[in-house]
């Protein structure tokens, strides 16, 4: 019950050092969305219940805290989950190529996604400038993502208590 309490608040810390911190870092230019890797390893280390709730709050309140597309990263989160629940069934996921790779993938379509919808709804005309920068933060992340994994799993063994008889 208490995963349910501190999820919400917890999500709202990583989202705000992910808006405010890294976008300090790369000077506004490229973020890296580690709410993204957070819900990709949900997706792979977390129940149906646990983790699909994880990303919908953690696209819930991205979508809150950017003021982008209303309700684009709630359900670009939420299918991103549930793609990473059903391909943990049928592959190895721990490898550290798979991590990376499906990463690289989630985010490439994210970009690709939001690419589109500035282009066609918005009238951005600078799309392959705006895909472009999406591809680069598709790197960064993919090569991100084990390191983030790691970090996970060490905060998931010390914070883990068991689940209730």
């Amino acid at each position: 019950m208490i995963y349910y309490v501190l999820m919400p608040i917890l999500s709202l810390l990583l989202l705000i050092f992910q808006v405010s911190f890294l976008d300090l870092l790369f000077f506004g230019k490229i973020g890296i969305e580690i709410s993204l890797i957070v819900v990709i390893y949900a997706g792979f280390h977390l129940s149906i219940s646990r983790g699909g709730s994880l990303a919908f709050v953690m696209g819930f309140v991205f979508d809150c805290i950017t003021g982008s597309i209303t309700g684009f990263h709630t359900f670009f989160y939420v299918l991103v989950f549930l793609i990473a629940r059903l391909t943990s069934r049928r592959v190895y996921s721990e490898g550290t190529f798979f991590i990376v790779l499906f990463a690289l993938a989630a985010s490439i379509a994210e970009g690709v996604f939001l690419s589109l919808i500035y282009f066609f709804i918005y009238n951005v005309e600078h799309f392959m400038k705006i895909l472009w920068i999406f591809i680069i933060q598709s790197i960064i992340a993919g090569f991100l993502s084990p390191a983030v994994f790691l970090l996970l799993d060490k905060m998931e063994s010390v914070l883990y208590v068991g689940e209730p008889q």
